[in-house]
């Protein structure tokens, strides 16, 4: 698992025409680092995350939308069964 952050690119005559990988940072080894570093939210100001609460945050968003997703795919399926 790994975070890379990504620039836009543009033309000579400044159109936008894709995306460039700069580096990749192997999550685990960085962890620490993320861990200590503080997050600011503009919405609230008196919230304190630190940038592994919201990458786990993040996840955890994304698991449940897959478990939900293979839920409703379940449902579906068992509707139309004979």
């Amino acid at each position: 698992m790994g975070i890379c952050p990504v620039r836009n690119l543009y033309d000579d005559d400044g159109n936008y025409f894709g995306l460039e990988e700069m580096f990749w940072i192997y999550y685990p080894e960085a962890r620490p680092v993320f861990a200590q570093s503080i997050v600011f939210n503009r919405s609230n100001s008196a919230e304190e995350r630190t940038y592994d609460e919201l990458f786990w945050k993040g996840m955890d968003a994304l698991l449940e939308a897959e478990r939900i997703k293979n839920e409703l795919f379940e449902f579906e399926h068992e509707l139309w069964e004979f």
